[in-house]
């Protein structure tokens, strides 16, 4: 791998990654294929921005790291203002990449939303940061909330 440490995390579940004295965890999933994550490559762990020169480098190490075991899938975020950048890396190795999966911050929300009115209609308790909600209308206020907050951040 060209000098970088790669190892899967615990169940596979994350990719952890070392060059040059960097570090970076990378959001993956094996669940449903092999799912990299592109929007997690974009700070190394001290908090300094990963440039596109080393993003291009990660991916690419990653890619061929992943394909020991088969071919990933490259999740990108129509949000992210690398996704140009993603989507070369995954021409020029294509024969290493099943394909290219889009999201978006407002596709993510509405999964999530999804995800907790489904726990709302079994009648399941629903708990979010410490609020507790019974009802659609007080799930969606909850969750205009967090979505002004991650906004500002």
């Amino acid at each position: 791998m060209a000098g970088a440490k790669i190892d899967y995390g615990f169940r596979r579940e994350g990719i952890h990654y070392e060059f040059d004295g960097k570090v970076v965890d990378i959001d993956f999933t094996w669940c449903n294929g092999d799912r990299i994550y592109t929007d997690s490559i974009d700070r190394w762990n001290d908090d300094e921005t990963i440039s596109d020169k080393d993003k291009r480098k990660v991916l690419s190490d990653v890619l061929r790291f992943t394909n020991e075991v088969r071919r990933a899938i490259v999740v990108v975020s129509t949000d992210d203002p690398s996704q140009k950048l993603w989507e070369e890396v995954c021409r020029e190795l294509s024969s290493l990449v099943q394909g290219i999966e889009y999201t978006s911050d407002q596709k993510q929300r509405h999964f999530e939303r999804e995800m907790y009115l489904g726990t709302l209609r079994r009648g399941l308790g629903l708990n979010i940061n410490g609020v507790e909600i019974r009802t659609e209308d007080e799930l969606d206020q909850v969750l205009t909330k967090l979505t002004k907050r991650s906004r500002s951040d």
